[in-house]
């Protein structure tokens, strides 16, 4: 894994391929999205442009300690979807409704992606509230 990681900090630092690789966060126990954890994200936006390409996938939930998946990886079947590339704006003014509509689209993502094609917003609120 050392060296994947080492490789991957020389591909973050060359300005001809700048990537990022950016969870969106936690999930609850039953795998919905909570609110987006943005503090370094938002930095990274403000000193930048950036492509921003949005990777969702479901059916991880199974294996998402280490222990889980060390022992059940192969039986877990999970789905990805992936959209962009999104450029990210100019203005820091608009970045933090830039970062809301990327969230809603992760999460209307995460609905599609589960056969439902939009998320149910009671239950996403009494999670978040």
């Amino acid at each position: 894994m050392k060296p994947q990681l080492k490789m991957l900090r020389g591909v973050a630092r060359d300005p001809r391929v700048p990537i990022v690789v950016y969870p969106e966060g936690t999930r609850s126990v039953d795998g919905e999205l909570l609110p987006f954890r943005r503090g370094v994200v938002d930095t990274l936006l403000r000193h930048r442009q950036w492509h921003v390409y949005l990777l969702t996938s479901d059916g991880t939930l199974p294996c998402s300690r280490l222990s889980d998946m060390l022992g059940g990886v192969a039986g877990v079947h999970s789905k990805t979807s992936l959209a962009g590339p999104f450029d990210t704006p100019t203005d820091p003014h608009k970045i933090d409704s830039w970062l809301k509509d990327m969230e809603d689209r992760m999460r209307r993502s995460l609905a599609q992606l589960r056969g439902s094609s939009e998320p149910d917003p009671v239950r996403d609120n009494e999670r978040v509230g």
